[in-house]
């Protein structure tokens, strides 16, 4: 089983869970006649919908036969895993949960530009992989900007072990990023390090398992930084070359999108550390964005 989480996209499992347990919704047929239906509004739950963690009720009417159908918005994993059916975050949910269930290391990764989705961690790999059971995606995190042209200013990816800024992954090109004004990243970090630090003791009491998850910090780190690094040196070369197809001119690097996101120099990024390094007492574990 576990094999089969790290295995490509078009393994049985996740075909399975995308093509036969968890059924995507747009308008949900009507139950009566099974016909399509049109969307009236948004309505507030039943007591017994809210019971069972739904924060509002989208209300449809059928096309036919004109009768209601009630498509409740749950929020808890185990309700959408007894209905088995939603949207996009309702999927990222469930397919969280069940891989933690079967003890896979899994991240469920907010984007502020409303959507979820999974990132596993491939010990065969030695990194965090993305995952969208919605799209039966496998390891392809330039897939929103790329085939979707979507933009991103925040991504934040959250597991029992800590938080982490993973924007850079996903963001493949500075014209992808979207102002970043919620917070400086001086802030965004610390916050990243209390959620951290608050929960990865719970998960890791002993030193030899930190000491691992510290490498795997600091490895991740290295990873991004080179990310954004080549991100931001194929747009110099894409404009220069576009400059000199057009003018005859050159064009100079995206300082805009290197200042909103912080790229160090390539020369700085820093190297994993050796292999008895010690724990340091208050580790800064997260990327650090500029000064």
């Amino acid at each position: 089983m576990f094999c089969l989480f790290l295995a490509p996209a078009n393994s049985r499992l996740h075909r399975w869970f995308r093509r036969s347990f968890f059924t995507f919704v747009n308008n949900p047929p009507c139950s009566e006649c099974l016909s399509p239906t049109n969307k009236i509004r948004n309505v507030a739950p039943t007591p017994e919908e809210r019971a069972h963690s739904a924060t509002w009720v989208e209300l449809y009417s059928c096309v036919t036969c004109g009768a209601f159908e009630r498509f409740p918005r749950y929020t808890e994993a185990w309700q959408l895993l007894r209905v088995k059916r939603g949207r996009a975050g309702d999927f990222a949910n469930v397919f969280t949960m069940l891989c933690r269930a079967l003890d896979i290391r899994a991240r469920w990764v907010w984007c502020q530009e409303d959507y979820l989705w999974t990132e596993i961690y491939s010990e065969h790999q030695q990194r965090w992989v993305h995952v969208d059971s919605c799209e039966e995606a496998w390891d392809m995190p330039h897939m929103y900007y790329k085939n979707w042209g979507k933009k991103m200013s925040y991504v934040i990816a959250f597991s029992r072990e800590g938080a982490v800024d993973v924007t850079r992954r996903y963001v493949g090109s500075p014209d992808a990023l979207l102002p970043r004004k919620r917070c400086s990243e001086g802030v965004l970090k610390f916050i990243m390090e209390e959620i951290t630090n608050l929960h990865r003791p719970k998960y890791a009491p002993d030193g030899e398992t930190r000491l691992r998850l510290y490498r795997e910090d600091v490895a991740e780190d290295v990873q991004l930084r080179s990310l954004w690094a080549a991100t931001l040196e194929q747009s110099r070369r894409l404009k220069a070359a576009a400059a000199a197809a057009t003018r005859g001119g050159r064009s100079s690097p995206d300082k805009n999108g290197a200042n909103r996101m912080g790229s160090p120099a390539t020369g700085d990024i820093k190297r994993p550390i050796p292999e008895d390094a010690p724990v340091p007492d208050v580790p800064s574990l997260w990327p650090t964005y500029g000064p």
